[in-house]
């Protein structure tokens, strides 16, 4: 048995220790591929930190409005003065606003109002939808 050993020990290896190509080509690819899907992971995240940026900058403003909404509709019973559409700027961009109005229960003048802004991001338009309720109630002063 050490005989054979020995023997198969004793012989020259000519094999050459080297890339294929193909295997150049393999590590290649799978190294494009593990690029590309960072880069994509860089994207989606900038897109979501630039959406959560602006819904930062949008939210008072769109509280605000919405809030107008429901203190007219809630005192007055009626479509608000604000209007129900208007555009203005955040971060040099460029917010469209949509207000509805609906009324969901006639008896006890129940309405849903819905808010919706809409702006350009990159070549999207991106949109945020905001809702809320108002209840009507009918103040009654005596006057003596």
């Amino acid at each position: 048995m050490r005989q054979h050993l020995t023997r198969l020990a004793g012989k020259k290896q000519n094999f050459l220790t080297a890339f294929t190509l193909i295997e150049a080509m393999v590590a290649t690819a799978i190294l494009a591929i593990g690029t590309l899907l960072i880069y994509e992971a860089l994207f989606i995240s900038l897109d979501s930190f630039n959406y959560c940026r602006m819904y930062i900058s949008l939210a008072p403003r769109a509280d605000d409005i919405l809030w107008r909404a429901q203190n007219d509709l809630t005192c007055f019973d009626a479509i608000p003065e604000t209007g129900t559409s208007g555009e203005f700027n955040v971060e040099n961009r460029k917010v469209k606003w949509g207000l509805t109005c609906q009324e969901i229960d006639p008896r006890s003048k129940l309405y849903r109002i819905d808010l919706s802004l809409l702006w350009r991001e990159g070549s999207k338009d991106v949109r945020l939808l905001k809702s809320g309720y108002a209840l009507y109630r009918e103040i009654r002063q005596e006057i003596k």
